[in-house]
C-alpha cells in the first residue's frame, strides 16, 4: 500500500503542476508568444556567451581544426546535463520533495555542482575515448587532445 500511496501522491502532484499549462493552453496566440519570447529571448543571451568561450580558443582551433569535428558532441552533453538537473528539480517541486528555501537551495546547488563535477570527469574520459576511437592517434599526434583534456579537467576544478 505504500507504493501505492506513493504513485497517487506523485500523480496529484503532477496534476497540480500540469494546471498552470492548462490555463496557458487559453491564452491568446500574442499572449503565449510574448512569453514564451521573452524566456527565447533570455535563453539566446545566455547562449551567446559559448561564443565567448568559443573566441578564448580560438588559437587552440586555429591550430586543430580537428576540435571542430567534436564541438556539437560537447554542446550537446553540455546542454542535456543542464536539461537533467533542471528536469529534476521541478518534478522534486511538483512532488513536494523540494520546497522553495535558502536551506533547500544551497542543499540542491551543492548536490547539483557535486554530481557535475563527477560528470565532467567522467564525460572528460568517454569524449577522450571517442576522438581516440574516432580518429585514432591523430588527433593525439597534433596535441589537440591533450589540451582539451587538460582544458576540460582545469575547468571542473576552477
Amino acid at each position: 500500500t505504500d507504493f501505492v500511496t506513493t504513485i497517487r501522491a506523485k500523480e496529484m502532484a503532477l496534476n497540480k503542476a500540469c494546471q498552470p499549462f492548462e490555463t496557458e493552453m487559453r491564452a491568446s496566440v500574442w499572449d503565449e508568444s510574448i512569453q514564451r519570447g521573452q524566456w527565447l529571448l533570455g535563453l539566446m543571451v545566455i547562449q551567446s556567451l559559448s561564443g565567448f568561450i568559443l573566441q578564448s580558443y580560438e588559437a587552440l582551433i586555429k591550430n586543430h581544426m580537428v576540435v571542430t569535428l567534436f564541438l556539437t558532441m560537447l554542446v550537446g552533453a553540455g546542454g542535456n546535463a543542464g536539461n537533467q538537473s533542471t528536469i529534476k528539480v521541478i518534478e522534486g517541486m511538483a512532488s513536494g520533495e523540494i520546497r522553495v528555501s535558502w536551506a533547500t537551495f544551497r542543499r540542491v546547488m551543492e548536490d547539483q555542482v557535486a554530481v557535475g563535477l563527477v560528470l565532467a570527469v567522467f564525460m572528460t574520459a568517454a569524449g577522450f575515448v571517442r576522438v581516440l576511437l574516432t580518429n585514432g592517434l591523430t588527433a593525439m599526434k597534433d596535441g589537440a587532445g591533450w589540451e582539451l583534456t587538460a582544458d576540460g579537467l582545469k575547468n571542473c576544478v576552477a
